[in-house]
């Protein structure tokens, strides 16, 4: 598939020229009991900029580059099912280019995923889902781009963060699902992960529990009442991912969440049911990436006046700030 942005832009005499193809191919095979599968995907985007500069007394045109971004990914899938037992094993393998107001690769990178689940009837009240996954990534960043990158651009302050070397990111999940009353389910569970680089390293240990019943039946209607609470964690994102480029700041550490969930589900007839919940998240800590300006005051005080932004000011979109709680 092959994106048309440059003929709608050349039309409009824009000064922006956007280029964009994808493929994909998936072959499978298999039936409930074993299935095979293989995929081939990939991607790229190109920005750039039209501008002219005098060679030799003669005006000449050229295209400058913002940014462009290309990946191409294999994944093989297998699955097996019994009537005890379910079982998931993939593996992705990829190659990422990233480049950032350069006409070469500013990140470059080779990946590896592997991931394993299996899904065990161990009675008929007991269920085990247990699970690993991980991935090891060699990124490679410019040397050129690195010497010319600055925190204060927006664009490359996220890249600033990055490190060249062998990234490893791996998880692995435990969870029972227990039926001690007829219709009612007990779901504990903790998911542990770490994720490292050629600097640092960070643990996450996250408990889950999930609770769902019956507390009331009456002919074709039924009252179901579920709660659910946990801890989430992941290191910080940049505010737009480039490939090879979704971690960078692990320096700043793992963001938390506390999530938690009350709510009910009334099954009114076969036809209609109603279901209701309430949440909240405590994030602490977490990072506000699209801040407009380090002094809050000072960017309400702009909203409320929907005064246009000072580009030489000091309302740069930054990419990471400080950890505060939501």
């Amino acid at each position: 598939r092959v994106g048309y942005p440059n003929g709608v832009l050349s039309l409009l005499n824009s000064q922006t020229r956007l280029s964009y193809w994808d493929y994909q191919t998936r072959i499978s095979w298999g039936d409930r009991k074993l299935f095979l599968s293989a995929m081939f995907l990939g991607a790229h985007d190109k920005l750039e900029t039209l501008d002219s500069k005098y060679e030799n007394g003669e005006l000449v045109e050229f295209r400058e580059p913002t940014l462009w971004a290309e990946f191409h990914k294999i994944i093989f899938k297998l699955r097996h099912q019994s009537s005890a037992l379910i079982g998931n094993y993939h593996v992705a393998l990829s190659y990422d280019l990233s480049a950032l107001e350069s006409a070469d690769p500013s990140a470059t990178s080779f990946g590896i995923a592997p991931h394993l689940d299996w899904q065990w009837n161990v009675l008929h009240s007991l269920k085990i889902i247990a699970g690993l996954e991980a991935e090891f990534r060699e990124l490679s960043l410019s040397d050129d781009t690195m010497n010319s990158t600055t925190s204060d651009n927006p664009t490359q302050e996220f890249l600033t963060q990055a490190s060249s070397g062998l990234h490893k990111d791996a998880g692995s999940w435990l969870a029972l699902t227990y039926e001690p009353l007829d219709a009612w389910f007990i779901t504990p569970g903790v998911r542990v992960d770490v994720y490292s680089n050629t600097q640092q390293s960070h643990w996450g240990i996250q408990p889950r529990l999930q609770i769902s019943g019956k507390v009331f039946e009456q002919d074709d209607q039924s009252l179901w009442f579920k709660a659910a609470s946990g801890i989430y964690q992941q290191p910080p994102r940049p505010y737009f991912t480039l490939p090879g480029l979704s971690v960078t700041a692990l320096e700043l550490g793992l963001l938390k969440s506390y999530q938690n969930m009350i709510g009910t589900k009334w099954d009114i007839n076969a036809e209609w049911s109603l279901d209701l919940q309430v949440y909240y998240n405590h994030l602490d800590p977490t990072l506000f990436e699209l801040n407009l300006s380090e002094n809050q005051e000072e960017q309400t005080n702009q909203n409320s006046s929907n005064s246009a932004a000072n580009p030489d000011g000091q309302e740069w979109l930054t990419g990471l700030s400080s950890d505060s709680t939501g």
